[in-house]
């Protein structure tokens, strides 16, 4: 248990610090509360180029074109887990590095790897492993919920086709009904046979010639 005089030169000591001073100490300093940041909800850490994260993203936009809010968000969260793969594999060549020399390079990669080692030991590396095979399935889960999406979506589009014509060749034929033509030349004809001379008045007059 700390002393009187002990907290009191703890105090003392605290005003007199200032804390980082240098640009590069400031930015080190606000990721000492960062272990790794592979779970945050923000897929680009403060260290990390927003612009880069929003090119790769309007890539897989380009190349998949999402129609939807559905597809977009499943885009999104495939850029997403490529970004977060790419830190991990980052972060784990800094951590082998750090094994194998014993001192960590200055950079924000090599801090979290760091910190990861200082808080796990040498099994935080299968703990990196574990969190890449997590990022990998999540890149494909949502890139194939995508594409089969798509897929399942196009069946059931040509199911709806081929059931309309089936439907079409199916109906029954409607009954046949006189013409519009037909009906208007109805009149001519009745005109015309009560004009026309019928075969045995013909006959008769023939007969009358030849006696």
């Amino acid at each position: 248990m700390a002393t009187v005089a002990q907290i009191a030169a703890n105090q003392q000591n605290a005003q007199c610090s200032t804390g980082p001073q240098t640009p590069e100490g400031k930015a080190a300093a606000s990721r000492n509360a960062t272990t790794h940041g592979l779970h945050a909800a923000d897929p680009v850490l403060a260290h990390e180029s927003q612009d880069e994260f929003d090119a790769l993203h309007d890539l897989y936009r380009e190349e998949l074109a999402p129609e939807g809010i559905h597809e977009d968000f499943l885009v999104r969260q495939v850029a997403e887990a490529q970004w977060r793969l790419a830190r991990i594999q980052r972060i784990e060549a800094e951590f082998v590095d750090l094994l194998a020399s014993g001192q960590p390079r200055r950079n924000p990669n090599a801090v979290i790897a760091a910190s990861m080692l200082e808080k796990g030991g040498p099994e935080a590396l299968l703990r990196i492993h574990r969190l890449a095979a997590s990022a990998e399935r999540a890149y494909h889960r949502n890139y194939n919920a995508l594409i089969c999406g798509r897929r399942d979506a196009e069946r059931e589009a040509a199911s709806r086709r081929e059931a309309a014509v089936v439907a079409h060749v199916m109906a029954p034929m409607p009954k046949a009904t006189p013409s519009t033509r037909t009906r208007q030349n109805e009149p001519n004809r009745a005109a015309a046979a009560q004009t026309r001379p019928s075969v045995h008045t013909r006959n008769e007059g023939s007969l009358a010639l030849r006696l």
